[in-house]
């Protein structure tokens, strides 16, 4: 009845306590690896967000990175997110939050020739009952986040405006997905972790 994609992605906190260098270097190794994957299974696809991280990669690691613009062409990699961090919505004010919408559309556009449609706030604490108002008038049509939801794993989030997104929100951002119990968390102990 349906068709369901699985799209890998790697949750970088740049808010994380760890320093810039450790977090470059997080970047660097995650994403020749999941190039690696691409390499070796053509039909893999892979998401990441964050502008702030990708000019990292592109000024340290520029064959990296030319690497990384080659997947997007082809369309194995895709880059998402609204904002040049994935930052807190509650405490920065409405313009903050556009010139982050701002800054992000016109990194990709010139970086990749696209601008993403998908907002990407997998890890905030909140959101501001603006954010469909201020991501739908940018462009973005889609928001995930895996904190602070009603319990809809799917929904129209409708701003003050009228301006609205389709989110999903379902428990966790480490899901399995069966055919007969649907999405389910997954459990430690199911995870496969890849040696740096």
């Amino acid at each position: 009845q349906y068709t369901i994609f699985l799209v890998g992605h790697a949750h970088i906190d740049m808010n994380w306590l760890w320093l810039w260098p450790e977090t470059k270097t997080v970047c660097r190794l995650t994403w020749d690896q999941a190039l690696k994957f691409m390499d070796e299974y053509p039909e893999f696809r892979f998401t990441q967000s964050q502008p702030g991280a990708y000019i990292a990669i592109e000024e340290e690691c520029p064959e990296l990175f030319a690497r990384i613009q080659e997947a997007v062409a082809r369309g194995q990699w895709e880059p998402a997110g609204a904002s040049w961090v994935e930052g807190d919505t509650n405490m920065a004010s409405g313009e903050a939050l556009a010139r982050q919408c701002l800054l992000t559309h016109d990194y990709y556009t010139s970086r990749f020739g696209q601008q993403s449609k998908l907002a990407w706030l997998p890890d905030n604490f909140g959101h501001a009952w603006t954010v469909p108002s201020i991501f739908s008038d940018a462009g973005y049509e889609h928001f995930y986040f895996c904190r602070a939801g009603k319990g809809l794993p799917t929904f129209w989030w409708e701003g003050p405006d009228g301006g609205r997104l389709l989110a999903y929100n379902h428990r966790w951002y480490n899901e399995e997905f069966r055919r007969d119990r649907g999405v389910v968390p997954l459990e430690i102990e199911d995870r496969v972790g890849i040696p740096a």
